[in-house]
């Protein structure tokens, strides 16, 4: 699950693919919890710390640095 993606691709994302164990927690106010809190909320035992970067930070590929980068899976064009 990717951080960075819009609650709506989160939620597209667990539904399709290989996510199947996780469809309980495709609830937008589930997703929405989790990122406020930067929790990961698929093992809540496995160590985990979020570093917020802007979207020009250096370490983001020029390639990715978009604001509508997840377009593509809203759009339903995968």
């Amino acid at each position: 699950m990717s951080w960075v993606m819009p609650i709506d691709c989160m939620i597209k994302k667990i539904y399709s693919g290989a996510h199947t164990k996780y469809h309980h927690l495709g609830k937008k106010d589930i997703l929405e919890k989790a990122v406020k809190d930067k929790r990961y909320i698929f093992d809540l035992n496995r160590p985990f710390h979020i570093l917020e970067l802007d979207i020009h930070d250096s370490r983001i590929p020029s390639y990715l640095q978009k604001d509508n980068i997840f377009d593509y899976i809203i759009d339903g064009n995968l």
